[in-house]
């Protein structure tokens, strides 16, 4: 004998859905503050959310996991292609920019890099320092701040996250959200899990 799970999909709660989405870019804002108190959300918290018709992420989480490591998992997932892109972009930029006598090369003299000429050039070992130096703060602003930068612009995917989009201050509301939970993982287009 076989056992099916079964829900009910309908999201509506008379005139409005229960179905609300969170942009990424509001999941990951100030460091992920929505993961910061363990604590039921607020007004504020539904405020931040809108009806929606789908989601494209339902993200499960364990409240018990710290938000710094919440952040760092949601930062990797939605940022570290932006940040290899970027960082890429800004080591040929800077590269150019030295290649072409646009910037100073300000290390002259230094053992390691006179190691890398012949001896007869020593007098002529220069290398710049700037690739080495903006490449790596590129990655890192745009790994975890890039969210911040473009939340205007693009805010990202919808996001169904349990503390933003279920009702937290009325209680009838928040039983009709947590029953739907199935149904708002079946209209979302994939799952995130964080645990």
């Amino acid at each position: 004998m076989t056992s099916h799970l079964t829900f009910d999909a309908d999201v509506s709660n008379g005139s409005c859905s229960l179905l609300r989405g969170i942009p990424t870019t509001a999941v990951l804002r100030s460091c992920a503050a929505l993961f910061s108190d363990h604590s039921s959300g607020s007004q504020g918290s539904i405020e931040s959310t809108e009806d929606v018709n789908a989601l494209d992420i339902f993200l499960s989480h364990n409240w018990s996991v710290p938000r710094w490591r919440k952040f760092l998992s949601l930062a990797l997932h939605f940022n570290l292609g932006s940040a290899i892109v970027v960082a890429s972009f800004t080591a040929v930029l800077f590269f150019c920019l030295q290649a072409f006598d646009l910037l100073p090369l300000p290390l002259t003299g230094v053992p390691w890099v006179k190691a890398r000429y012949a001896e007869d050039d020593h007098s002529d070992a220069e290398t710049g320092v700037f690739v080495f130096l903006v490449t790596p703060l590129a990655f890192l602003v745009t790994l975890f701040f890039k969210h911040d930068i473009i939340h205007r612009i693009s805010p990202g995917s919808m996001i169904s996250l349990d503390k933003a989009c279920i009702h937290q201050t009325q209680k009838e509301l928040k039983q009709k959200g947590i029953s739907k939970l199935g149904a708002f993982m079946a209209k979302s287009s994939s799952m995130l899990i964080l645990y």
